[in-house]
């Protein structure tokens, strides 16, 4: 989630460096939409709010990256509220009376003979 997180800042950089002409490697909105669907929406949607140049081009494209992104995010919203309801993905509740699994055990015990 982070690398997709991360990917969609670095595409959307290179997409506002192209709209101030300090690119010359043509860089379009819908690859910043593209790259953004894998949990990516988010930064999209706060790269749109904080730069003008988007703001402006995307008012030409009928404000696709906008509706895209703010579509996006609350799909990814709902798959990750999902994940938690059926138990896919669990919180840590910091508690140290859990079982410790039977390798790192093992490898605890190997660490303290030595």
């Amino acid at each position: 989630m982070v690398i997709c997180l991360l990917g969609t800042y670095l595409i959307t950089i290179q997409y506002i460096r192209y709209l101030r002409k300090e690119r010359t490697r043509k860089i379009r909105d819908i690859d910043c939409i593209l790259v953004s669907v894998l949990f990516g929406a988010p930064v999209l949607l706060i790269m749109e709010l904080v730069f003008p140049e988007i703001r402006f081009e995307d008012g030409v494209h009928k404000y696709r990256m906008l509706i895209s992104s703010i579509v996006l995010t609350l799909v990814q919203i709902a798959i990750i509220v999902l994940l938690f309801y059926f138990g896919l993905i669990k919180l840590d509740t910091g508690n140290s009376t859990e079982e410790v699994p039977e390798a790192i055990s093992n490898l605890i015990c190997l660490l303290s003979q030595k």
